[in-house]
């Protein structure tokens, strides 16, 4: 009946105004309504009810630090999305070779945990918080000191395609990959995340970002011409 319990004000029980007050309410102590949630807080000494049975005040800010107990719950929201790194494709593929000057193509499969959406809510505090989560991009590392960034999955490679160039995203190789460890290319996707969040019944949203990493490689051969 009461809420939740917290030492953080002395030693209270807290539980959200529900509708919370309009902006010009003297509740806000200065406050606006995207800064913090309204709570009602019974707090009680050992003796009874200390001062004033009821108190109002808003919750702390916590952008862009994180700090305070909403802070928290966005935090443990996000942790629920299962955020991966790319699914990699790519052309050539990495069990056999390509050539100096011929593209190579780049992609991810299309699932929720490697491109989105994903959703998460939590309910806690007597707060509801959403999130969810879109990938951005991906900044492809090739391994030869260059980094191809693009804002879209890729396209996945076909026969028919030959040695046409990705439409989406891909790169072509300078040099042969025989003087790199292992004799490939090591490459690594990093995916951009962007992370929307908001708690329900508030006026209270945000967006945070998290990136994720996959690794692949890939042989690149120079084509050796022979004449006589």
């Amino acid at each position: 009946v009461l809420g939740w319990f917290t030492y953080s004000h002395g030693g209270c029980y807290i539980k959200p105004l529900s509708p919370q007050p309009p902006p010009e309410d003297p509740a806000w102590d200065g406050h606006t309504p995207d800064e913090g949630v309204i709570y009602n807080a019974a707090c009680f000494a050992l003796d009874g009810v200390d001062g004033a049975p009821y108190v109002h005040w808003p919750t702390p800010m916590f952008f862009p630090s994180g700090e305070g107990m909403v802070g928290s719950l966005i935090e443990q929201v996000i942790a629920m999305l299962p955020l991966s790194g790319a699914e990699i494709g790519i052309a050539p593929d990495p069990a056999g070779a390509g050539l100096v000057g011929l593209p190579v193509w780049m992609w991810t499969a299309q699932t929720p945990e490697s491109w989105g959406p994903l959703t998460a809510s939590l309910t806690a505090l007597g707060l509801t918080v959403h999130a969810e989560a879109n990938a951005t991009a991906i900044g492809w590392d090739m391994g030869d000191g260059t980094t191809q960034v693009c804002q879209h999955p890729g396209t996945p490679y076909q026969p028919e395609y030959g040695a046409s160039s990705s439409p989406t995203c891909g790169h072509t190789y300078q040099q042969p990959s025989r003087h790199q460890p292992g004799g490939v290319y090591q490459i690594t996707a990093t995916t951009e995340w962007r992370i929307d969040w908001w708690i329900e019944g508030t006026a209270i949203s945000g967006v945070e970002t998290r990136t994720r990493t996959a690794q692949t490689t890939v042989r690149i051969n120079e084509l050796q011409v022979v004449t006589s």
